[in-house]
């Protein structure tokens, strides 16, 4: 889909987890925010599903006032992000981009979403493990 909507020079992409936790009709208010000129849009869950996954929307709304940096739910204005000479990856859902997005100072902003329960077991896995590896990825990025 990445590729695609690049080659077709598609001005948004947005992203979101196909296990039903992230509602399609908070799609249009996404737009809304990209269209108000911000390259990086995060739909933040009200429930989230792992305790890494709280301290990282905590640190990240006190120190870059973005809520949830891992939620699956974002928005990208393609077009400004090729100009800024910043990479989508998806390697960490889309998380590495917002972080680059950060230490470039671009616009960025997120949004409260009403989020279901998740169907069926992450394909990331679980346990304290996983959790502490999260956190020493994400937080890695900036040091």
């Amino acid at each position: 889909g990445l590729k695609f909507a690049i080659e077709n020079k598609y001005k948004f992409l947005i992203t979101f987890d196909s296990d039903g936790e992230h509602p399609p009709e908070s799609i249009p208010a996404m737009i809304n925010l990209l269209n108000k000129d911000y390259l990086v849009v995060v739909g933040a869950r009200e429930k989230r599903n792992r305790f890494s996954e709280d301290i990282l929307h905590f640190l990240f709304k006190k120190i870059f006032y973005i809520s949830d940096p891992l939620s699956g739910f974002k928005g990208y204005n393609l077009s400004k992000l090729k100009r800024k000479s910043i990479a989508i990856s998806f390697q960490s859902i889309g998380t590495k981009t917002l972080i680059k997005a950060i230490k470039n100072k671009l616009k960025i902003c997120s949004f409260n979403i009403d989020n279901k329960k998740r169907s069926g077991d992450s394909r990331y896995g679980s346990g304290i493990i996983l959790e502490i590896k999260i956190l020493w990825t994400v937080l890695s990025e900036f040091f």
